[in-house]
């Protein structure tokens, strides 16, 4: 019960910058209505997980699983974008933001797939 505040103030800041959104909590609610809206949402999303019985340490670790696969492709784009001339300008990655964006996209990449393999194997 006491994470339910925090996690869906998270999903409300991700929510508000996918949409190009403004607001926040410093801001009243009647200035940001969507940014309240999906707060609001959430916390009522995790109250009704609560009532219906499900295990919120179990829906954290899947959580924490899709997380872990989504990374390793979203980590290829930020690297590939931030080497990209057109889309940085003269604010593109230098070569230790390079290496260490690939390293980081390598152990995330090897782990994910050591998760697959591991849990399809029983592991």
């Amino acid at each position: 019960m006491l994470a339910i505040p925090i996690l869906a103030a998270s999903g409300a800041y991700a929510v508000k910058e996918f949409f190009g959104v403004r607001g926040g909590l410093a801001d009243k609610a009647r200035y940001r209505p969507f940014f309240y809206g999906v707060l609001a949402f959430g916390m009522l999303g995790g109250l009704a997980m609560n009532f219906v019985g499900i295990d919120p340490i179990k829906a954290l670790f899947a959580t924490a699983v899709i997380n872990g696969l989504v990374a390793p492709p979203l980590l290829i784009l930020i690297t590939v974008l931030g080497s990209d001339r057109k889309v940085m300008g003269e604010h593109t990655s230098g070569w230790l933001s390079k290496t260490f964006g690939w390293l980081a996209t390598g152990v995330m990449t090897v782990a994910a797939i050591l998760l697959v393999v591991t849990t399809v194997h029983g592991g």
